[in-house]
C-alpha cells in the first residue's frame, strides 16, 4: 500500500530489513531494543528459531518494485 503512494519509503524499508539480516541470512521478525522492550513478554519467546518462517512478504515487496521500474540497479546492488 505504502509503495502506491511513496516507493521511496518501501525501498527504505527493504534496505533497513536487509541491513538487519545475520550472516546466514536470516532476518529475525521481532527486535528488541534495551530492557524494557522484553518487559512483559514471555522469556521463551525471546527467541526466533530460524525454521519458524514468515510468509515472504519482503520478497513480494522486492518483487512489486523490481516489476514497477523503482528499484534501480545500484539499489539492488546495495542491497546484494
Amino acid at each position: 500500500l505504502i509503495q502506491r503512494w511513496d516507493p521511496s519509503i518501501t525501498r527504505d524499508a527493504i534496505l533497513h530489513w536487509f541491513d538487519v539480516m545475520l550472516p546466514d541470512g536470516w532476518i529475525p521478525r521481532e527486535h528488541f531494543i534495551g530492557g524494557e522492550s522484553r518487559q512483559g513478554i514471555d522469556p521463551g519467546r525471546w527467541a526466533q528459531l530460524p525454521y519458524h518462517a514468515n510468509p515472504p512478504s519482503l520478497l513480494l515487496a522486492l518483487e512489486t518494485l523490481i516489476e514497477s521500474g523503482e528499484a534501480s540497479r545500484p539499489y539492488l546492488q546495495c542491497l546484494y
